[in-house]
């Protein structure tokens, strides 16, 4: 894997894969997952698009990942693009591009039940966001989330 070139023009390109992530909303907070394992890293509802996502639209590939780690019950309306990052990331001995496509999302009810991926959930306002440390491409979507009327 890594950089591959095309070979007929001779540009260097790097593989990607897409995150989609959700920015839910309730009230004016936002919801955050504690990853397991990660020491006092916090996150974003969402995941990585799967090959069955492929035909699907993106909406309906992020409430997927979503009815992964939130659980069934979890009501949920999908909302537009809110903020689209991209980093290089590495997952065993390959590198590779990790594009991560956040959308605004609002919370209506329902019980939340993680999945084994995280440990715990928060709902976080404007001043209590800035005491828990997000992973870096998703720092800025969230002050950007506050700074916003999503945070109002």
């Amino acid at each position: 894997m890594g950089v591959n070139v095309n070979r007929k023009n001779k540009i260097p390109y790097k593989l990607f894969q897409v995150t989609l992530k959700a920015l839910i909303s309730r009230g004016g907070k936002l919801l955050i997952l504690k990853d397991r394992g990660q020491a006092k890293k916090w996150d974003l509802p969402g995941g990585r698009i799967e090959e069955k996502d492929l035909p699907l639209p993106m909406h309906e590939a992020l409430r997927r990942e979503l009815r992964e780690e939130l659980g069934a019950r979890a009501k949920i309306s999908i909302g537009k693009m809110f903020y689209c990052s991209k980093l290089k990331t590495n997952l065993g001995k390959y590198d590779h591009g990790l594009v991560v496509m956040m959308f605004s999302a609002k919370y209506s009810g329902g019980a939340i039940r993680l999945s084994r991926e995280h440990d715990a959930y928060l709902w976080v306002d404007r001043d209590s966001h800035k005491k828990y440390k997000f992973h870096a491409h998703l720092q800025e979507a969230v002050k950007k989330f506050f700074e916003g009327e999503n945070g109002k």
